[in-house]
């Protein structure tokens, strides 16, 4: 019995050191997971700090690209309202230039009527004084002349006067056009009734964007345009586009007109006439992008104007942003 005491007490120690290493090594194994796990979520945190960096970068990005359209206009419409204070004071001008003048010709005119008045009586009496006549008719050429050139200088204000005047009716016209299109870019609202993307242009509704994009190839798209003065926005031509916001393009419209097979363009015209908008935006393009919005344009002679508040994302990281009812 003495004998095996040795080899017990071997026994429980071996037994222990092992007990002690399987629990040192469940420990570490915890710690390691607890490490992995930390390390997961700061990863997770990092890509979700990334994300709401890049969507902060975008709303500053279109924020900055509103403020330089507002500004282009404010500047545009206080250049011309600088323009058209100028011409006016420049008509005052001529005006009172051609009042001054009518009555220096008046007076002129007054001094040569009397001047033949008294050449005509002195031929009429008994003997002529060919002198004093000799001498009145060239006070009379003289100021004959004299009214000839004021005449002519009135001419030429008058004529200045009148181009001055239509340049003030075009640029007071330019004013008045960029005065409308600022409140219509600022003041419109876009409602979006439906943004519809499907593969098929009768199939359901997607709700991501997939690997090669190939389930999104058709957006239709409802809307409505309100303004605080409605009228001022019937008839107006208009332009729908779908942006890229990562490649910063716009989507092209791949047209459906027969007449026109290969015709693509950067968005969809629409005249509004009061009624809801029904677009059927068509792209089978491949969409290298993840995030997409809605954009609509006031169309003018001289360009697009973006309305401040159509702007609407249609998918952030590849996900739809809405459900449709």
């Amino acid at each position: 019995m003495s004998k095996n005491v040795p080899v017990i007490i071997l026994t429980f120690i071996l037994l222990g050191i092992a007990a002690f290493a399987i629990i040192q090594f469940n420990t570490n194994r915890g710690q390691q997971n607890k490490i992995e796990t930390l390390k997961e979520n700061l990863k997770n945190t990092a890509h979700e700090l990334d994300s709401t960096k890049e969507v902060y970068e975008k709303t500053i990005e279109e924020k900055l690209v509103l403020e330089e359209q507002n500004l282009v206009l404010r500047d545009s419409i206080r250049k011309l309202n600088n323009l058209i204070v100028r011409l006016r004071n420049i008509i005052t001008e001529k005006e009172q230039e051609i009042a001054d003048l009518n009555k220096n010709i008046d007076r002129r005119s007054y001094s040569y009527q009397k001047l033949k008045e008294k050449i005509s009586a002195l031929y009429r009496k008994e003997k002529v004084n060919k002198k004093k006549v000799d001498q009145l008719e060239r006070e009379k050429a003289k100021l004959k002349k004299e009214i000839e050139r004021l005449a002519r200088k009135q001419e030429t204000i008058i004529a200045e006067k009148g181009v001055t005047t239509e340049d003030l009716l075009d640029y007071q016209a330019s004013k008045a056009a960029f005065e409308r299109i600022k409140d219509i870019a600022e003041n419109t609202i876009v409602r979006y009734k439906t943004i519809s993307p499907k593969r098929s242009k009768y199939g359901r509704d997607i709700t991501r964007i997939d690997k090669n994009s190939s389930n999104w190839n058709f957006t239709i798209i409802e809307l409505k345009l309100d303004h605080p003065d409605i009228s001022s926005i019937v008839d107006e031509k208009f332009i729908l586009k779908i942006r890229d916001e990562d490649n910063h393009k716009n989507m092209t419209y791949f047209s459906e007109n027969p007449n026109f097979p290969s015709d693509y363009i950067d968005g969809i015209p629409f005249k509004f006439d009061g009624n809801l908008v029904e677009i059927i935006f068509h792209n089978a393009q491949q969409k290298k992008g993840k995030n997409y919005s809605i954009n609509v344009y006031i169309v003018k002679d001289d360009g697009e104007y973006l309305l401040n508040k159509s702007p609407f994302p249609i998918f952030k990281e590849q996900m739809l942003t809405l459900k449709n009812k």
